[in-house]
């Protein structure tokens, strides 16, 4: 139950804030649509291409999108948290999550930054968010093997085109899960003690 009410307070906390500041609603809407209207077009001249997933070029690339977005999500919450460790706010914030154990172990948006963005870029290249990786050679995709995340935007593909019972779809969904669960206990160690 304290779990629940924690997630609670924090969700209610940063709900507040976002909705409160109507600069981060609409980046949150335009920025999407700007990646959809600006890069999705490319990769049409391509989808006749041997190799493209099946499903034509936006039912490749918006599901791609979602990870993505996703993933810039939970790696920019470590930012409001070096804030609220400044503040003092966070023995109310016990949530669990891997950003945030690296703000807590840098405690400062300079180091913080170059971490995660040098973290992001090669995870998010090497899940085929952008591009598919039928497309890359098969070294890259052997790397890419070892990224969970890409696991996520297969499933998300297969979902995207209703192929639910696609082995892709547990697969994703599992690894996701193991990920998220591993995430909370890094998360939950590093806030015990931060706090403690």
């Amino acid at each position: 139950m304290k779990l629940l009410r924690d997630t609670w307070l924090v969700f209610g906390r940063y709900f507040w804030i976002f909705i409160h500041n109507p600069a981060w609603v609409v980046i949150g809407v335009v920025q999407p649509l700007l990646y959809l209207l600006l890069f999705a077009p490319l990769l049409k001249k391509i989808q006749s291409a041997p190799g493209f997933p099946r499903g034509g070029a936006y039912n490749v690339f918006v599901p791609g999108l979602l990870v993505q977005l996703g993933l810039f999500g939970a790696a920019g919450v470590g930012f409001s948290l070096i804030a609220e460790l400044r503040m003092g706010v966070v023995e109310r914030l016990l949530t669990a999550s891997v950003a945030y154990a690296v703000a807590l172990w840098t405690r400062s948006e300079n180091s913080y930054a170059p971490i995660i963005f040098t973290a992001t870029l090669p995870i998010l290249l090497l899940s085929g968010v952008l591009l598919p990786l039928s497309f890359a050679p098969q070294w890259l995709r052997n790397i890419a093997a070892a990224n969970p995340l890409s696991y996520a935007v297969d499933a998300a593909r297969a979902v995207f085109l209703a192929h639910l019972s696609d082995p892709s779809v547990i697969k994703g969904v599992a690894i996701m899960a193991v990920l998220c669960l591993i995430s909370i206990l890094i998360g939950a160690r590093a806030f015990g003690r931060a706090v403690a």
